[in-house]
């Protein structure tokens, strides 16, 4: 009887190699594996596809196509594991792009799916300096029937004025064509779009961005067999960085029948007047600011757009919120406030102040919009986002604020970067800083923010005589030497003292009374100069 041979041994090989192999292709093909090993499997090429769909829980027939320009191709740097927020999931794609073996530029695409039926998206393609990184981005929407007629903003006389501003409804001719340069709206059976203009931007340094319209490109749609195309060209011109978004959404974005949201989206002009990224609001650099440039764009941390969207109706609207609401809560510094990245040289050649400032009325405006974003969505990181900022405020108060003969504050206005805080103390900036914790107080019920409030709030009684002025006006600030001084501001300030009056009488019971002087005496001076009330 012969002997039976024994079985072979498995080569370590296979350990070290074939199986780990295996492993991987089952989990890649499951969409299990990492996003992290994934993107290492990913190869280079002159173009990438992205499905919308896989981002949205009711999946859109969409997707972007990328394709770097001549003789270039596009490697994959990382694709960013999901960020699973409250009421939104954003992912990044990031991809080098390369001419041989040289990178020439960097090019990316963030998804935030809104609701699981919406989905903002950035597109930023950066080209190096001394380098040319042109690139194409395909949005393709398969069954979707192509635009017959769109709307746009548009500025009588090419005046760049959101007061003067008009929407405009243009008839889309033979396909393929051109869209016009600047935000459009494109409603169909299927969908709704807004596609932001395509922007390119040259860095001047403190984060501040000027805009190059004359280098902008127009976005053309064209249908290929079933599908509906919008080709969004990026210039990449050396040193600069061309940037497109949008809205793509299953239900109508805006409803054109109502004047509330159509006006205030006009008014918010996200097209020329402002601009609207990933980290924010842009607004149009002050000329006291350095770096400064007519067509100049800075990131305003005051987030007055997302605020007034909260309380405008519509998918647009409530999309651009919840955008807004993570902008603010990522930007936040770990001391808990928003620095002004520019310099202001009006606070350099008053106080001695460089870039990187903290200015009480922007950063409490953008902490009273998280609080009311978090009431509207619930998102927890929004109240601890406020209540960061508040306990900042709070101690800048206790450290900082000239006490009035009853220890109230008078808070100073501004900050510099190392900490420096020996400013005026604007009526405006106070009474907004009282408002706010006032707000916070009643959403919280927290007494330490009710407390500092009380402090505000006796500064203004004891100097309550101060600012009127002669004429019967107000004035704008008390200085740093005891006067009262500058001009005040038509009715911002009137609007604050009123909404002071609301958290006073809804915690108290009854109104303050000096409030109320001065409240009668600008609503007097207004009337009787023909001012809006």
């Amino acid at each position: 009887m012969r002997r039976r041979r024994p079985p072979k041994k498995i080569h370590k090989f296979y350990y070290l190699f074939i199986f780990p192999i295996t492993i991987i292709i089952i989990l890649y093909a499951a969409d299990m594996i990492t996003p992290l090993f994934k993107s290492a499997l990913l190869k280079s090429s002159e173009s990438v596809a992205i499905p919308i769909g896989k981002h949205t829980t009711r999946a859109l027939e969409a997707g972007f196509i990328f394709t770097a320009g001549a003789k270039a191709y596009l490697e994959p740097v990382q694709e960013t594991a999901r960020l699973e927020e409250q009421v939104m999931r954003e992912t990044t794609y990031s991809y080098h792009i390369k001419v041989g073996k040289r990178a020439v530029g960097r090019l990316s695409l963030t998804l935030q799916e809104i609701d699981g039926e919406n989905a903002i998206y950035f597109i930023s393609c950066h080209a190096f300096p001394g380098e040319a990184a042109p690139a194409t981005a395909k949005l393709t929407i398969s069954g979707s029937a192509p635009p017959r007629v769109i709307r746009t903003i548009e500025y009588p006389g090419g005046i760049i004025d959101n007061r003067q501003s008009r929407w405009k409804e243009i008839k889309i001719g033979p396909l393929p064509c051109s869209l016009p340069r600047s935000l459009t709206f494109i409603e169909s059976q299927d969908c709704s779009l807004a596609l932001g203009m395509i922007d390119v931007f040259q860095d001047l340094g403190n984060g501040v961005i000027k805009e190059l319209y004359h280098q902008s490109p127009a976005a053309r749609v064209r249908t290929v067999k079933n599908e509906t195309r919008y080709e969004i060209p990026l210039p990449g011109l050396p040193g600069t960085e061309s940037r497109a978004w949008g809205v793509i959404a299953l239900k109508p974005l805006v409803d054109w029948k109502n004047n509330t949201p159509v006006d205030r989206l006009r008014v918010a002009d996200l097209n020329r007047f402002h601009k609207f990224w990933i980290d924010g609001v842009y607004y149009l650099t002050p000329e006291s600011y350095v770096p400064s440039d007519p067509r100049g764009f800075w990131r305003c941390p005051a987030h007055h757009v997302g605020e007034a969207f909260l309380r405008t109706p519509g998918e647009l609207t409530r999309a651009l919120a919840i955008s807004s609401m993570y902008a603010a809560i990522r930007t936040q510094n770990p001391s808990g406030y928003w620095p002004t990245t520019p310099k202001s040289n009006w606070l350099a050649e008053d106080y001695g102040f460089g870039p990187g400032f903290y200015d009480t009325r922007f950063n409490t405006d953008g902490a009273i919009f998280l609080l009311r974003a978090y009431q509207a969505f619930g998102e927890p990181q929004a109240l601890n986002a406020a209540e960061r900022y508040a306990a900042f405020l709070c101690s800048f108060a206790r450290l900082h604020a000239r006490k009035t003969p009853r220890s109230g504050y008078l808070v100073p206005d501004y900050m510099d970067a190392r900490g420096r805080a020996e400013t005026h103390t604007s009526l405006n900036h106070l009474v907004t800083e009282m408002n706010f914790l006032y707000e916070l107080f009643l959403a919280t019920g927290k007494e330490e923010y009710k407390a500092v409030a009380e402090n505000i709030r006796l500064a203004v009684k004891d100097t309550r005589d101060g600012w009127i002025k002669p004429d019967g006006n107000l004035w704008y600030a008390r200085l740093l030497d005891g006067r009262f001084g500058l001009q005040d501001y038509p009715t911002l300030t009137l609007n604050d003292l009123r909404l002071a009056q609301r958290w006073i009488q809804e915690i108290e019971g009854e109104p303050d009374p000096d409030f109320q002087i001065l409240i009668n005496t600008k609503t007097r001076y207004n009337r009787s100069h023909g001012l809006p009330l």
